[in-house]
């Protein structure tokens, strides 16, 4: 059988791989000039390179990691380095890690809070470690049970407190806990980059804890670029080709079945199975033909919402000014937000179209530990930018470009002063530059908002959550299905697998 996949970023090149392991003929179309798609590393100044739109790699599931033998094909882990919260007062600064913490009366609710995180951990990552069950009368009703029964193994305590926490607003849940408000508005600010939501939203909370409780203490040595490379050494192994530069126009279609895909060149590719790792809208709304799915599946794609609340800001640096609160560490990775009103504002100046007026970051310097990202002694910087409003491409002069560069500065040297006068370029990826470069719908990098009315059966709707969908042959594996966005790799393993059962 031919096997067709769609996309070389990382969840189409775990799907091709999972494909060629089980003896299909598979070849990946990726559009780019390299594979890796968000987790591909770049060269944006001349001499400096990122690791990844997705800069961190601390949601790679062990699961995924097991499946396709990453290990053994290069990939190697590192413990994850701590957050580090800056602060204009040098005391209250401190990193996310309990030895931190050890002698700030936060320790006591920080260690609690993350106890309840681990206390659920076991059964949220059951659940979106494995394929949404099937829930159509007359299908087997104990997949189904199974996650009922181990719902209800927690015991009515912590059952109720988990039902409670999902629709609550994460800083209501943090506050709980925390006393600290810059400490809240640090641990909030990851889940919101791929939601629609404010740290008061409701249902935000639910978001953060999937987020918590899906990391792990490790990461990818290397990061994200780094697991492309033995994603595209696992495919190869088994004999999957990767084809660069090949962008698909079109699918074809025979009688409501796959037939394989026609090419921007013209050149048409014949397979049994297509699995498409690009956004659901991009690939049903996009690729398919009109007329092919009926309107209420139409419908159903169509809900999706895309809705990006970030950019993406990388900074080529002379040096790495030290940090004002606490100069004698070098952290890696560093969140700039000062507290939950602060943080809640970006997102309102977002969904109103402005520019926010204090933009949250969550930041990362890879060439602290990935070496020749940079010249000798110079860095990358790469930060997540929270709270810039998804407006049209013609809506981004390059004045409001400008100005976001400025307000994200201004933000970033109140702890690293002289940060401005150490760079030697930069890159700013605002939601059109995104879709226009990775074809995301609306520039989203998780492929579609993280909310729970688009999780499990939700992402993207009942009829495409289990990676299937109307076109027999045609598969979904991008984050924009169930389970998630990101690097975990679940959604790109759970699409290939349910394409090689279909034989």
């Amino acid at each position: 059988m031919k096997a067709i996949v769609i996309g070389g970023g990382q969840h189409g090149l775990a799907a091709a791989a999972l494909l060629a392991r089980e003896g299909l003929t598979t070849t990946v179309l990726e559009a780019g000039s390299k594979p890796g798609g968000l987790c591909r590393g770049r060269e944006f100044v001349t001499g400096y390179r990122h690791t990844g739109i997705h800069h961190d790699s601390d949601a790679l599931r062990p699961s995924a990691i097991a499946a396709l033998a990453l290990e053994e094909h290069g990939l190697r882990l590192r413990p994850a380095p701590p957050v580090f919260v800056p602060s204009p007062e040098p005391e209250r600064a401190l990193q996310l890690v309990a030895s931190d913490l050890v002698r700030r009366q936060e320790a006591t609710g920080f260690t609690a809070w993350r106890a309840s995180i681990d206390g659920w951990r076991q059964v949220i990552g059951s659940v979106l470690d494995a394929p949404v069950p099937p829930l159509g009368v007359g299908e087997a009703a104990w997949p189904v049970l199974k996650r009922a029964v181990e719902l209800r193994m927690l015991g009515a305590e912590r059952m109720i407190e988990l039902l409670r926490v999902g629709v609550a607003s994460a800083e209501d849940w943090l506050a709980e806990h925390l006393a600290e408000p810059h400490l809240r508005a640090a641990i909030a600010l990851p889940a919101l980059i791929g939601s629609y939501m404010g740290p008061r939203s409701p249902h935000s909370a639910g978001v953060l804890l999937l987020r918590e409780a899906l990391s792990t203490p490790n990461e990818v040595e290397g990061g994200p670029a780094a697991l492309i490379d033995a994603l595209v050494r696992v495919a190869e192994h088994h004999g999957a080709t990767i084809r660069l530069g090949k962008q698909v126009r079109t699918l074809q279609l025979d009688t409501g079945r796959i037939k394989g895909v026609e090419l921007v060149d013209g050149e048409v590719l014949e397979a049994d199975v297509v699995v498409s790792s690009l956004d659901p809208r991009a690939t049903m709304l996009g690729l398919v033909p009109p007329g092919a799915i009926c309107v209420p599946e139409e419908d159903e794609i169509r809900r999706v919402r895309c809705r990006s609340t970030s950019a993406k800001l990388h900074l080529a640096l002379s040096r790495l000014p030290p940090s004002a609160s606490r100069p004698d560490l070098s952290p890696e990775r560093w969140r700039v937000v000062r507290s939950p009103r602060h943080l809640e504002q970006a997102f309102d100046d977002q969904k109103h179209g402005r520019l926010p007026r204090t933009p949250a970051l969550d930041v990362r310097v890879p060439s602290l530990s990935v070496p020749g990202l940079a010249p000798e002694g110079h860095h990358v910087l790469s930060a997540h930018v929270f709270g810039v409003p998804a407006r049209d491409a013609d809506a981004w002069t390059e004045q409001e470009r400008q100005a976001l560069l400025d307000r994200a500065l201004a933000e970033l040297e109140v702890d690293r002063p002289g940060l401005r006068d150490a760079i030697v370029g930069h890159e700013l990826l605002v939601a059109p530059d995104l879709e226009q470069r990775f074809g995301t719908t609306g520039g989203h990098l998780m492929h579609g908002e993280h909310a729970l009315d688009q999780l499990w059966v939700g992402r993207p709707g009942p009829t495409y959550c289990r990676g299937r969908t109307p076109i027999t042959g045609l598969f979904l594996a991008s984050g924009g299905v169930h389970p998630m966005g990101g690097v975990s790799l679940m959604a790109g393993l759970l699409g290939g697998r349910a394409a090689a059962e279909s034989r």
